[in-house]
């Protein structure tokens, strides 16, 4: 093993974070070129009934995104229709900090639970994520707030 490091290598570039004013992950090693997340996504998974697909989005969009816009945190959700899976139905709302995404359980709101019951084949399945945007991708313009790599 090399007792130096390469310039330019993941170990170096952990070394120098604390100068550059990146954050070191609090979630394991930084990936090349990724600065730490400093949003929270929170994705909720549906299996709609067949031939509910666009109902359950309608609600999603019209029910839940006017309810999670008066939420302190939020900053806006994205409706996934799968093109393998026509079925499968995500909804990824994004929120300012991980206690903001993880206290906001939409899906179990009796409103909403009681709205898409009838239209998924099972209980929705709800994960926390990190948000990272790459800034090859040009999206922060689109996306203020966002944070960017």
């Amino acid at each position: 093993m090399h007792s130096e490091l390469k310039e330019g290598s993941l170990e170096s570039m952990e070394r120098r974070a604390p100068q550059s004013g990146l954050k070191k992950s609090p979630s394991g090693p930084k990936r090349p070129g990724i600065s730490s997340a400093v949003y929270s996504a929170r994705s909720v998974e549906f299996i709609a009934r067949p031939g509910e697909t666009d109902r359950l989005r309608t609600i999603i969009n019209e029910v839940v995104r006017p309810m999670l816009a008066e939420q302190e945190g939020f900053l806006g959700i994205v409706i996934l229709m799968s093109q393998r899976e026509p079925r499968l139905v995500s909804a990824v709302s994004f929120w300012k900090t991980d206690l903001d995404s993880s206290t906001q359980a939409w899906e179990d709101v009796p409103l909403v639970r009681n709205l898409l019951k009838p239209l998924s084949d099972r209980s929705p399945r709800a994960q926390i994520f990190e948000v990272y945007l790459p800034v090859a991708m040009g999206w922060q313009d689109e996306l203020p707030g966002l944070p960017v790599c």
